[in-house]
Formats: structure tokens, sequence, C-alpha cells
């Protein structure tokens, strides 16, 4: 599978990797291990093809990968090699299952396919119910699962793991090793691994490793040094295998199973502050907890948990401190704004309040209050504002006296509020109006009845003044202008519209198109309210459709006036499809389906539009077949050169409020943008004023005078209409027109629609050009001009809003390549939808912003290759000190870079090569030096060098025992025979008292003063029987007492005291059995025989009769009893 042939890796004069040969078989786990700096992750990272040997082959799957180029070479790392590294390295900004496919995706494999495997993958690895979580999210064992997943995810031939558990704790540790030979047996995977874990190298099919004799005793050392036993323990094993004549490595294993019972004294304790602390910890009680982890490494410092505890710890007091300022500060503020009745301001800080420390109550019962305040607040306000709409509706309607009513309950609710009253009086004005304009119309009626049409137009005119927007009187006047200008058959332009809808609407509804014919009708009636055949087809439309429908009453104005010439376009589930002609009044009614969604559009050239959205979906338990009535209040001004892109989203939100059994406005959200648009109103008003437009009207108007004055009314009338499109809200040019209109005839009045229409036409004001183009046509039906104009306006606004549609589309289609960060892409989007519209803005903003991103991300590249090119040259130059430094740099310009980070550990692993062969050179020159003057006996001088080469290295095993060795030479001749006496007299005193385990210690160290002596090994051996004879003593004692517990617990009492008597008998000097016994025996009822003889031991102690009688009697009694 994998075959490595003389592999070799120098730095400079610095060899790291000295020929290494090895061979891994298809499903083999193979680990590597070794002291830090002897070359394995170097290795780990020549075997994964992420580095490249000074000298040697390397074959995969029996490919020379070394002879590949570096295409290909990544090519086949991407499809043959997975890697998991000690750190994730997964990318913080994807889910789980984002991060695993990742490799698939680089691989160019199927999307589908790729995701299909990740999630398998996940579901054997246990991870299934995290796959749409970020990394930040998991544990570090679940962190190191994810990573596994995705080495795994392109069916590697072989995964390389380098010291993959090196980050987490012993739990999560063993889980890991668990999953890694479960992948070996489920997958057939091919494992080779760095590794520090003796355990887990244990584990593995073979072993390379790294290091000779001395690094291993090193590493060994620095082990012990650490109070890590067992690792120490299964390096010296290690040493011991390399060199097995060395007596070093099998004496410290000695003196570590020595400290490993001894520890083994304190593990209880041990386990006790570690399950304390724990507790702590889940009670949120840190200082304990700091506390009992520290004691706990003061018993067994290497132990890594609560080392991980402590520091959580420390790092959670410090947190919970922030925690309680932050909430004592929050609270603080909060009560402050409470007292002083700021709610909105209190609330955001008791929310704040709760969300830092959800255990505290205090917050959310003021949370509570604060609601309950609102809420009685809302109402009122609401009730007030729903009083103060409402009149204003009906005061736009002119229906006075419910206006009136409504803004006597607003002033009920809120009698100081100044608007309602100003409200109120305006009505009562307008009553007092209506009342004088009534009676004026009665006296003008009249005189139309008998045909005084001149008086009755005087009178209607007198009544318009009163009543302006009153429809009445513009359509009793617009009759006698027609019976005026034509005594024969000749129809008014509102008879001629007013048919022209009829026609329509009956036509729709023959052909069962309800809903258009409804609205055409209702167009008609709007021009006609008295005629009964319209209403009585919206009526029966009604019934046709049999359900229900929102019926929307829509006033478009411009300052309370009704806007002429304003538009509806309505869009059903976002498609157009009718686009409606207001009324002179502003007024229009609309039918809306039930659970459909719309979007309504008001608009009118040069002015502003706005655009609300109805959701028209009921609860499925409201009758669905009820009619609701909505009114809905527009206002439109004229448009300006300010920003206006707030108006190109709806506004708002029509929806069913369950509350309240009808359509309302979303008025939270309206309410946000309602100051935005009177502050727009404002910007726009003094920005038409500012223009320079009076000179110029007050000069056409000169002029068309003088034409009138001539008696030109064609000129006249083109330069009025010009005048009025530069101030529409001057009413004297249209005033002139009316008057020239009525004195001109039909012909005359097509021109000047025609005129009027070319004006509009020539200025880019194309509805209000077609609304005169359509009036022409309906007057000279067989000219072709004004149909041809309509068919080029149409096309013109068909154009724009097919334009407006492909520029939107491209859009979106750009906000979502920027969205995903795709910016190459999303920068040719823009530069597409800004040819399609050159005058939006919006797509040179995101221009400049992705460009300024990609020059960012191109300086950053720069700096990175400039950075890695600079310690690139430092490294092959040997500078390792400028060379890390520069490394370093490239890692703060691009943090999730790998090569800079290798290529850091590389130099650490130089560095540290570097040092410890000059020491090593040292040391072992003095070793020689003084091995030397050993054999020439001049204990001295090599008692020196020893010790010059202990203080070198002063976990070397060697110098302290040759100086040991020396020093026991030169005090041998002061040596004194006794210490074997004395040890042996200690040991039999001590066995004499049963103190086993000093005793067998000396009898031990005896031996080893004089190995030949038979008796301390005798005495050993006794020791060791005696030991084992307690052992099961007490084994036997504890199973009997276990089974007595069992058997007091479920109530067998003669068997739980047959077992505690047998314990008794086992151990007689413990308390425990005969305690237990007594508590027993006042528990049991007692046997008749017992009753018996307890009652003859009373006789005899009462000396009732004497002991024959007494015998006599307890003979009877058993009889008596029918006892056996």
């Amino acid at each position: 599978m994998i075959e490595a042939k003389n592999i070799k890796k120098s730095y400079g004069d610095l060899q790291v990797l000295n020929g290494i040969d090895l061979y891994i078989e298809k499903s083999e786990v193979l680990s590597i291990t070794g002291a830090s700096g002897a070359g394995k992750t170097t290795l780990l990272q020549i075997l994964g093809t992420l580095d490249k040997p000074s000298m040697g082959e390397l074959w995969i799957d029996n490919q020379d990968v070394f002879s590949l180029k570096q295409q290909q070479m990544a090519d086949f790392r991407n499809q043959n090699v997975g890697f998991v590294f000690q750190f994730h390295h997964l990318l913080p900004e994807f889910s789980c299952i984002e991060n695993v496919c990742i490799p698939g995706f680089i691989g160019k494999r199927n999307p589908k396919e790729v995701e299909e495997e990740a999630k398998e993958l996940l579901r054997f690895l246990k991870m299934d119910h995290r796959m749409d979580h970020k990394p930040s999210e998991l544990s570090g064992g679940e962190q190191q699962r994810v990573a596994i997943a995705r080495a795994l995810i392109n069916k590697p031939k072989v995964v390389f793991a380098d010291e993959p558990s090196g980050n987490l704790d012993r739990e999560n540790t063993l889980e890991l090793h668990r999953l890694l030979f479960q992948l070996r047996d489920e997958y057939e995977q091919t494992i080779v691994l760095v590794t520090h874990d003796e355990h887990l190298a244990s584990l593995c099919d073979s072993a390379q490793q790294g290091g000779d004799y001395n690094s291993v005793i090193e590493s060994a050392d620095t082990y012990y040094q650490s109070k890590d036993y067992y690792n120490a323990k299964a390096t010296y094993q290690l040493a011991a295998k390399l060199k097995p004549e060395e007596s070093y490595p099998k004496e410290k294993i000695d003196e570590i199973i020595k400290l490993l019972k001894e520890e083994l004294a304190v593990r209880g304790d041990y386990d006790a502050f570690v399950e304390l602390a724990d507790e702590a910890m889940n009670q949120h009680d840190y200082a304990t907890a700091i506390n009992n982890y520290q004691n706990a490494l003061n018993l067994i410092a290497y132990e890594k948990y609560p080392k991980e505890q402590l520091q959580k710890a420390i790092n959670k007091q410090e947190a919970s401190k922030i925690k309680r300022e932050t909430y004592t500060k929050a609270i603080q503020q909060a009560d402050q704004h409470y007292i002083n009745k700021d709610y909105d301001k209190a609330l955001s800080f008791y929310r704040d309040a709760a969300n830092v420390d959800d255990q505290q109550k205090y917050p959310n019962t003021q949370i509570e209050k604060i609601t309950v305040i609102l809420q009685d607040q809302n109402a009122t306000q609401l009730a007030y504002e729903q009083a103060i709409n409402k009149g204003n509706q009906y005061l736009n309607y002119q229906k006075f006296q419910k206006a009136l009513i409504e803004y006597q309950n607003a002033l009920v609710i809120k009698p100081t509020s100044k608007h309602a009253q100003d409200q109120l009086l305006l009505v009562i004005d307008f009553i007092s109006k209506e009342e004088h304009y009534n009676k004026i119309t009665e006296r003008a009626d009249a005189y139309y009845v008998n045909k005084k049409f001149v008086e009755a137009r005087k009178e209607y005119q007198n009544a318009q003044k009163i009543l302006p927007d009153n429809a009445y009187a513009i359509n009793m006047i617009a009759k006698i202008d027609a019976a005026i200008g034509s005594q024969d058959s000749k129809i008014s332009k509102i008879e001629t519209d007013y048919l022209a809808f009829i026609e329509d609407a009956d036509k729709l509804f023959k052909e069962r198109k309800l809903q258009p014919a409804y609205s055409k009708y209702a167009k008609a009636l709007e021009l006609k309210p008295k005629e009964k055949h319209p209403k009585a087809q919206m009526e029966q439309i009604d019934i046709m459709l049999a359900k229900g429908y929102i019926q929307l009453d829509c006033f478009v104005h411009e300052n309370n006036k009704g806007l002429s010439g304003a538009k509806i376009q309505l869009a059903e589930n976002g498609r157009v499809i009718e686009t409606y002609e207001i009324g002179s009044n502003g007024k229009h009614k609309l039918k809306l389906n039930l659970e459909t969604s719309y979007q309504i559009k008001f608009f009118k050239s040069d002015f502003i539009h706005k655009i609300f959205d109805i959701d028209s979906e009921l609860p499925s338990h409201v009758n669905h077949n009820n009619i609701y009535e909505y009114d809905l209040v527009v206002e439109l001004f004229p448009t300006c050169d300010v920003d206006l892109s707030i108006l190109d989203r709806p506004l708002s939100e029509i929806s069913y409020y369950e509350s309240k059994g009808n359509f309302f406005v979303d008025e939270s959200r309206a309410r946000l943008i309602i100051n935005k648009i009177t502050e727009l109103k404002k910007q726009c008003y003094k920005a038409n004023k500012d223009k320079d437009n009076i000179k110029e009207y007050e000069k056409i108007i000169a002029q068309a005078d003088k034409y009138r004055e001539k008696g030109d009314f064609d000129k006249a009338i083109e330069s009025y209409v010009a005048a009025k499109y530069l101030m529409p809200e001057r009413e004297y040019p249209q005033e002139r027109i009316d008057e020239m209109q009525a004195q001109m005839d039909e012909g005359s009045e097509y021109n000047n629609l025609i005129k009027s229409g070319d004006a509009k036409y020539a200025a880019g004001d194309f509805d209000a050009a077609l609304f005169d183009y359509y009036a022409a046509k309906n007057l000279k039906t067989k000219e072709a001009y004004p149909q041809e104009k309509i068919a080029e306006i149409d096309a013109l606004l068909n154009a724009q809003k097919a334009t407006e549609q492909q520029y939107l589309t491209q859009i979106r289609k750009a906000d979502s390549l920027y969205q995903t960060n795709n910016l190459d892409l999303a920068l040719q989007a823009y530069e597409s939808a800004k040819k399609i519209n050159v005058k939006e803005l919006y797509p040179s903003v995101q221009i400049d912003k992705i460009e300024g991103e990609l020059n960012k991300q191109k300086d950053l590249d720069k700096r990175y290759d400039e950075a890695i090119a600079n310690a690139d040259r430092l490294f092959e130059q040997g500078n390792m000190a400028d060379a890390k430094a520069a490394f370093l740099i490239a890692t703060q310009i691009k943090t999730t870079e790998m090569y800079p980070q290798y290529k850091i550990e590389d130099i650490n692993t130089i560095e540290e090569q570097r040092t410890q062969k000059a020491i090593n050179d040292k040391y072992e020159n003095l070793i020689i030096e003084a091995d030397a003057f050993f054999k020439q006996v001049n204990y001295l001088k090599a008692l020196e060098l020893y010790e010059k080469a202990g203080g070198l290295k002063p976990k070397e095993a060697y110098p302290p025992s040759q100086i040991s060795i020396i020093n026991g030479l030169l005090a041998q001749q002061k040596a004194d025979e006794g210490s074997y006496a004395e040890l042996i007299a200690q040991a039999d005193m001590q066995f004499d008292n049963k103190n086993y385990a000093p005793s067998y210690d000396n009898y031990k160290l005896a031996s080893k003063l004089k190995k030949e002596e038979q008796y301390p090994k005798d005495r050993m051996a006794e020791i060791e029987a005696i030991m084992e004879a307690i052992a099961q003593k007490e084994a036997a004692y504890n199973a009997a007492i276990a089974a007595a517990d069992n058997f007091r617990d479920s109530k067998t009492y003669d068997q739980a005291k047959s077992k505690y008597q047998e314990a008794g008998s086992i151990k007689p000097n413990e308390a425990y059995p005969p305690e237990q016994i007594a508590l027993i025996n006042g528990i049991m009822p007692p046997s008749p025989l017992r009753i018996i003889f307890e009652t003859a031991k009373l006789m005899i102690k009462q000396n009732l009769n004497t002991k024959k009688q007494a015998a006599s009697n307890l003979t009877k009694l058993i009889h008596q009893s029918r006892l056996p």
C-alpha cells in the first residue's frame, strides 16, 4: 500500500531524517512515536505529500508520487490522501456538513453525491444530529469527528493524523481512539498517525519509533519529572526494548511502580476533590471549584482534566463577575427609567438584564408590569388613532356627520388633544358649508329641470365654490356645458365615458369575467352614482361569486383634494392584472378576492408613488363569505430630485386582524415610515418651489392671454396647457381653457385634445397624453392619428416595463452573487444592470464597493505572497530566526493558510535539533573523557567530568549513575556490613508486629545488599502469602456483608442474620455484624419457643417455684404449644 525507501531530510547541515524505510499494508494502523524534535511531523508531511524529502522514494498504491508534477501531485493528494490534525482547522463560517463536503467540491465531484456521502459519514460518526451546526457550537471531540469525516469524504487510500487527540480530554481521547480503529474495521481504512499517547501507540498494528535510546530516555525523564508516571513507564519500557542490557530504565520502572502504589493511596482523595469541584462547577460555585481542582492537582499534578477544568473555572469566574456587573448596571438603568415612566427604555434595559442572567426573576417581573402598562397606553392610543383615522376618512369622503361623531369620540378619549379639537372645528365648518351647498344646488336643480341652463350653471358654480371637491355640482356643470354646446344628440364626455364603461362591463359580464366587469361597473357608477344598472350588475356579480371579498374604497388625494389622473396598478400573486385610472374626485373601488396576495401601486406622472401589500388570507375558522370594507386613503405629492428609493418597496401591509374582525394596515410598520415620508414631502415641495418655473409660467400666461384676446384659441390653449403643465396647482390656465372650450365646437375640442396630448407626449408625460388621445378618439372614432399615438405610447410603456423587469432580474442575480461572496461574477452582473438602466445609482455604488473589496483582496494576496517569498528565501539561506518572524507575519496576513504554520513548526524542529545536537556533542565528548579517567582509576578527575556532563543534561541517568558508583567506590572502605543486619532486625521487628508493608520493603533492601542471602527472600514470600490471605479474608467478609445487607433491605431477616453471623466469624473484632444482628433481633417477632424460654427464665428469676418446678412448667408449656 505505502512503501518508503531511504527517506532522508536535512535542513542545511542538520539531518532530521536519516534513511527511513517502512512498508504499510492496506487496512493497517501505524503509529509514529518519539521525543519532541525527533522528526515525527516531518516524516508524516513527507508521507502525506505535503513536503518532499532531500533523498528517497515514496510509493502509494503503486504510484511513485514524487515523480508527479505539482498539479498532478495536488490532484493525487485530493483523491487519495486525507488529513486529520491536532487542531480541527474547520472553516468557522460553514456548517458541519458543508465543511465535510468542501474537499469533494474541490475535486469537482457531483454535489448531490458528495452531500449524501457526507451525511452517511456523519451518521457513522454519530454526528448526524449536528449537521447544520457551526464549528463554534460543537465540543472539541465533536469538532475532531467532523474533521475525520472531512478527511474521509473523497474515500482516500490512506489517512494521516498528526496528534489527533492532543487537544482533547481523556474521555474524548479514548472515544477518538475507538473511532479510528472502527474506521479501520468498517471501511478497511489505512491510517498513519503521529502521537505522544503511549496508550494509542500500544493499540496500533505497528509502530515506527523515532529517536535513539538517549532521546527516548530524555523523553521518559521529562514525563517522570512532570509526574506523568503512566507515559513515563511506557517510555522507559520502550528504552528497555532498545537497550535491554541497560539497568537504568528498569530501575526507573521499579520506582514508578512504587510511586504508582503510593499514588493509589491518594487517588481516593484526588477523586473526591475532583467530584466536589465538578459539583461546584455545575452549581456555578467557581471559587469552590477552583480550590478543589487545585487540591486535586496538588495530589496528582500530571492529570490533564483538573488542569483544564481549573482554567475553565477561572475563566467562568471572570465571566461571572462581568455578567454580574453588566446585569447590575442594566437593572440600575432600567429602574431609573421605570421611575421616570420612560417605559420603552426601561423595557429595553430589563430585557438586556434578562438576557445577561436568565436565572433572575426580577427583570421578567418588571417586563410583565411594563407590558401591561404599555398595553393599556397602546389601547387608549389605538382607540384614539382609530377614531381620528375614521374621522379623516369620512372627512375625505365628505361624510361630515359621521366625521363629526368620530372626532367627538376622539375627544372623549383624549379631551386635551388639540388635533382632535381642530378637526372638530373643521368638520363643523364643513357641515355648515354643506347645508349652504345643498340649498344652492336645490335652486340650481330647479333651473336645470326647467332647462334654464345659464341660471342653473351659475348656481352650480356658486355651489362648487363652497365645496370644490363635491362631484355633483361638477357633473351638473359638465351636463349643462354639453347641453349648451350641443342641443342635438351630442353626449357629454361623462355620458360617453359612462357608456364606454357600461359597454366594456357588459361584454366582460357576458364572458363571465366577473372581477374585471365589477371594476368597470364601479367606474361607471362613480360617474353616474344614481344609475341603477351598474349598481344592480355589481350586486348580481356579488351573488354570482357567492363568496366573501374585500371592498377597498380608495381615496387618492393631494393635500386632501382628490387627485385627478392618478392610477392604481393591481398585481395579484406577483403578476400585474389591471391598471385603473382614478376619476377626478380621486376615488376608486377595488374588489379583491380572499386568500390572495395583492400588491397595489398608486401613481401619477410627476408624482411620487406608493405601494402597499395586501394579504387577504383569512384564518380557517373565519367566515369566508363575509364582505370586508376597508377605506384606504393615500396621499401623493409631486416628485422631486431627492432620494425617493424608500418608496420603491411596500410601505405597509394590509392584513386580517382577528381582534378587530376586519382588515387593517400594519400600523406599527406604517408609523415607522410616516415621519420619513412627511420629511420627503417637505423636501419635494421645497425643491419644486425652488425651481425657476414662475417666470416661465408668467411669460407663457402673458402670451396665452394675448392669443386669447386676439381670438386665436388654438395657440392660446396650447400656451395655457404648457403653463398648466409647468404649475398644475394654478387654476387660472384651466379656467381660461374651460372658457375657450365652451366657445369651441366639437372639432376644436378634438384639435385641442390632440395638441394637448402632443404637448404632454413631447414632455414625456405619457399617462396624461394617453388620456387626451383616448378623449380625442372618443370624439372622432374614425381618426387614425389618436389610435396611432395610443399604440405608440403603449409600446413605449411596455418597453419601459420590460427594461425595468430586466434590470430588477439582473440586480437580484447580482445581489445573490454578492451575498455568497462571488465578487467577480457579482461585478459582471452589476455592470450588466448598469447598462440596462444607466440612471440607477445602486449598481454603481455596488460596483465601487466590490472593486474596493477586490483591490483589498489583491493587496492582501500580494502582501501574503511577498511575505512567503521573503520567508522562503530566508529559510533556504538558513536564517531560521528571521524566516520564522517572516512566516509569522504571513500567518497574520492570512490566518487560515496552513503553509506558513507548517514551516514555523519545521523551523522550531530545526532550532530544537540544532541546540540539542550541540549539547549532545559536548556531552558525548565529556562522557568519553570521563570514562577514560574512570578506566584509569582516576576517580576524582572522572567525577569532575561526569558532574560537568550531568550539568549539560540533568535528565540523563548515566552521569549521576557513574557519580554514584564513584562515590560508592570512594566510600566503600568506610562501608559497614552492619547495614544488612540492621535492616534485617528492623524488618523482623515489623514482621512480628504485623506491619507487613514496611517489613517487606526492608527485607527487599536487605536482599539487594546481600543478593546471595535466602532469608530475606523467604520472608518476602511469607509476607506475600500473608497479604494474599488477608485479601481473601477481606473479600469473603465484604461478600458476606453485602449479601447480609441485601437480605436485610429485602426484609429477609433470618438469612440476613445468618450472613451477618458468617461475617462476624470471619472478622470477630468488627462491630458492624453484631450491631446489625441486634437491630434484626429488635425487628423480628419472637418465636413461640423463644416466648416459652423467656417466660421460664422470668419465673426462675422471680423465685416463683423451684428450678424443678420451673422445668416442669416449661415442659407443659412446650407440649401445649405443640412444639416438637
